[in-house]
């Protein structure tokens, strides 16, 4: 059995502007096996972040999404999400936003703050726990998210651009210790990116959506060992995967352009 399933997505919002319905996500199928990393990219307004939302069990939806074959209706302990914001709460410390996710799933599997900190020592933070978000750096303030939404021991985590306000150089090292948290954890994991290098390094398959509506183009499979280290990309064959994947959306953008000229022709 599939750990996720989805079948026949389809998401539809009001226009902020004429109140007329939209279609971001349009008969999305995708299967994803336990313990696999799945990469999603594609330009704005494609439907990916609408997408993990509607796994998370967030919003409304045509269609179904089926976790360990139940399908999903609302959110639940066995799926955890990461954003880009980082979500914080400001006024407490990172143990105890840590601990904020275990005490709102009123967690009885032993001592909480044990558990928190064990989290918070594998993000890389140990000496950290009485720091406040505002004493850290952006990229210590995701791994308080991460470690967050690891504490309450989901099955699959969810991550929405977590690293997209990331300084380049701190998004790659951020990346390389997903990697090791994500081997040592066996979840498995949907990363939504703009990032084609990100996507690459990090998935076992990458997914590239197009826009108008939102709509799985293909799914490409990476073929590289695990683990993984940073220098895999400077391999001829990931330069390969980059091209292939750089030129599936520079082709999405061109017909989206062609599209509007016809449009106002």
């Amino acid at each position: 059995m599939a750990h996720i399933q989805i079948e026949n997505l389809s998401i539809t919002y009001q226009s902020p502007q004429d109140g007329k319905p939209f279609v971001a996500v349009d008969s999305v199928n995708l299967t994803i096996d336990q313990g696999e990393f799945v990469t999603i990219v594609g330009s704005s307004g494609c439907g990916k972040s609408s997408m993990l939302m509607a796994i998370d069990g967030l919003i409304a939806k045509e269609g179904r999404v089926l976790v360990n074959g139940r399908e999903v209706n609302a959110p639940g302990p066995e799926r955890a999400m990461v954003f880009q914001e980082f979500a914080l709460m400001p006024w407490r410390s990172v143990l105890q936003n840590v601990l904020f996710g275990l005490e709102l799933q009123r967690w009885k599997g032993g001592d909480r703050i044990k558990r928190a900190r064990h989290y918070v020592n594998l993000v890389g933070l140990s000496g950290f726990e009485d720091y406040y978000p505002h004493q850290l750096s952006g990229g210590m303030r995701q791994r308080v998210g991460i470690a967050r939404a690891l504490a309450v021991d989901p099955e699959i985590l969810l991550m929405d651009e977590p690293f997209g306000a990331l300084d380049a150089q701190t998004r790659d090292v951020m990346g390389d210790e997903l990697l090791k948290i994500w081997d040592r954890e066996k979840k498995t994991a949907l990363f939504v990116t703009h990032s084609i290098d990100e996507a690459i390094f990090l998935g076992d398959r990458v997914v590239v959506m197009q826009k108008g509506p939102g709509r799985i183009k293909v799914v490409i499979k990476i073929d590289f060992p695990r683990p993984r280290a940073v220098e895999l990309r400077d391999e001829p064959e990931f330069a390969t995967y980059r091209r292939r994947i750089r030129d599936l959306l520079s082709t999405e953008v061109q017909e989206l352009q062609r599209i509007k000229e016809d449009s106002h022709g």
